[in-house]
């Protein structure tokens, strides 16, 4: 599941979208209560979560948002909605309005068609990233995904 997808139609086909839900929350719980938002794809994160989440009383300044490759070029092929533009976009926005903010990402290496320089190109925007942590994983076969019928498969190494 994408929280960042989170799109509820209550009554009277009013739609209500994660912002939403967060003030909701933070309206109805104890405020001893500290919650952190698991995983946000870049593209779904917005100036009004982030401001929210600066003041929040129970939302924790922890974004975890995933980076998956560095290079456009495997973003493309991993069909995700999001640039390196948009990723990085993000983290300078959130450390500006939260300078203590945790911000950390997933990778996925050997991804099918990566070549050293796709994964240079992680390397040195991840170097150049001010990240919490980083969660490195190698790319594993997945049936019914596209990936799975890709061509360019990396050979594992033993």
């Amino acid at each position: 599941m994408n929280i960042g997808n989170f799109v509820n139609f209550g009554f009277k086909k009013k739609k209500y979208d994660l912002f939403y839900l967060l003030k909701k929350i933070e309206n109805k719980i104890n405020s001893k209560l500290r919650i952190r938002i698991s995983s946000i794809e870049p593209n779904l994160l917005n100036n009004r979560i982030i401001n929210f989440i600066s003041k929040s009383k129970i939302f924790v300044p922890h974004f975890h948002l995933p980076l998956q490759s560095g290079s456009n070029y495997i973003l493309n092929k991993m069909k995700r909605r999001y640039n390196v533009k948009i990723y990085i976009k993000n983290v300078k926005k959130i450390l500006n309005i939260i300078p203590d903010a945790c911000v950390g990402t997933d990778i996925i290496v050997v991804f099918p068609g990566e070549k050293e320089s796709n994964f240079l190109e992680t390397y040195n925007l991840l170097k150049s990233l001010e990240l919490a942590y980083i969660q490195v994983f190698p790319y594993s076969e997945r049936e019914n995904t596209d990936a799975y019928f890709l061509k360019e498969t990396i050979p594992k190494m033993l």
